[in-house]
């Protein structure tokens, strides 16, 4: 048997306010992109900053939670890679990356205060969250 994972975790800003679209009475897609940062030494020795941006994908959000997820607003993201491809309507092939999410925490900075607001979406069915998630924590409490 082959062992494979397929996981992805990613804290970035969003590009635009997250679009959700009603697929039946039952079910509804979510999406948005976040853009992530990577730092590194060019060939000169200079820092430079390199911006990646991700496409998410999150099957049933909440609306508290869609409503956290404006342009702008920074978030944690977990889930999985996936590639897909679809018809245009000229009949080309299109391909997507996505990150199909399963697990959204937005990470914001309360109005007014230096504390960061942490909630979290997740599919599974734990109510029993560890401290560290639904503690106010103050900007001096982390060291970047």
């Amino acid at each position: 048997m082959a062992f494979s994972i397929n996981k992805i975790t990613l804290i970035g800003s969003l590009g635009k306010d997250a679009k959700t679209k009603a697929i039946s009475d039952s079910s509804r897609v979510t999406k948005f992109s976040i853009a992530t940062k990577h730092s590194y030494k060019n060939k000169n020795g200079d820092w430079t900053n390199e911006t990646t941006w991700h496409n998410i994908v999150y099957w049933n959000l909440s609306d508290y939670y869609l409503n956290q997820l404006k342009k702008g607003s920074k978030v944690f993201i977990e889930g999985r890679f996936a590639n897909r491809s679809y018809q245009d309507n000229q009949g080309n092939t299109k391909y997507i990356s996505e990150v199909l999410a399963n697990q959204i925490i937005p990470i914001d900075k309360k109005e007014n205060s230096g504390s960061i607001e942490i909630k979290q979406d997740n599919k599974s069915s734990d109510d029993n969250l560890p401290d560290f998630l639904t503690k106010d924590y103050n900007e001096d409490d982390f060291p970047f």
